[in-house]
């Protein structure tokens, strides 16, 4: 099934999601400032719903934990915003 998915995908699809993990294996080795640009890249370059809502979140949720509420707080409204107009 899964091999199924990954060929029906395009590659731009398997890009979002490497680049993703790659984030998502950059924070949770503590390397906040290197999981942001990578987020934030990748919030920039996405045309998927999901996976600019995932990224959004994980992105929201770095600038926390890095102690910049504010940022934190305008990633999240951003992705609302972007995902709402």
């Amino acid at each position: 099934e899964a091999l199924a998915r990954a060929e029906s995908a395009s590659l731009d699809d398997l890009a979002d999601r490497a680049g993703f993990l790659h984030a998502r294996a950059l924070e949770a080795l503590g390397r906040l400032d290197d999981a942001i640009l990578e987020l934030e890249a990748l919030i920039g370059r996405s045309t998927s719903g999901l996976v600019q809502v995932r990224a959004g979140i994980a992105l929201s949720r770095s600038y926390r934990d890095s102690g910049d509420l504010t940022k934190a707080i305008e990633a999240g409204e951003g992705i609302l915003d972007r995902l709402a107009g």
